[in-house]
């Protein structure tokens, strides 16, 4: 691991977030600007925290899910001083199991599901016994429907803001709005 000017923990190899100083400042911003309830956050594929922390200044409580080991220690290093943070090293799924990552080292941010890799444990919302859910952020490279198909009784219960980067490279996005849309969500692409 290796800190940056901003304090920020980052992997060793990774080149590509050492100059991103304000990383997704502006679609934090405009994914707050929905948010009016501010209680509990979950942020599903944390990576090492910049979204975390914007959201712990935010919300009462935040649950920040990271899968790769690396990223997990620098999340957990970059959140030790919140008290409001609570971070789980597992993989959002829509199934209980282990996962394998495929691992990113010059942009750890890439970092995604794959068929070999590093192991991790699957763990779904829906079972993790949360309440109060105003804001979910979703940012899993492809994984979108899993996370999604894992937490419909959230989704439904507490209706909260979801935030997903969804890359073109990435399966279909229909199929994401699709379910969001068939539970009542109005999607802004």
């Amino acid at each position: 691991m290796k800190q940056i000017s901003t304090g920020m923990w980052l992997p060793d190899g990774d080149q590509f977030f050492v100059s991103k100083l304000d990383y997704e400042k502006y679609n934090f911003n405009l994914a707050m600007f929905y948010c009016k309830k501010q209680r509990t956050a979950i942020d599903i594929g944390a990576h090492v925290g910049f979204w975390t922390q914007q959201l712990a200044g935010c919300f009462e409580s935040v649950i920040a899910i990271e899968p790769v080991l690396d990223h997990f220690n620098c999340l957990t290093l970059n959140t030790e001083k919140l008290d409001n943070v609570t971070v789980l090293h597992a993989a959002a799924s829509d199934s209980y199991g282990i996962l394998h990552m495929d691992v990113a080292k010059e942009n750890s941010g890439t970092s995604k599901i794959g068929t070999t890799g590093e192991a991790v444990a699957s763990v779904m919302v829906d079972c993790l016994n949360l309440a109060n859910i105003d804001f979910i952020k979703i940012d899993v490279n492809g994984f979108e429907e899993n996370v999604l198909n894992g937490s419909p009784q959230v989704l439904l219960r507490d209706k909260p803001v979801i935030f997903i980067e969804i890359l073109n490279s990435h399966a279909s996005s229909s199929n994401v709005f699709g379910f969001l849309e068939s539970i009542g969500y109005e999607c802004l692409a």
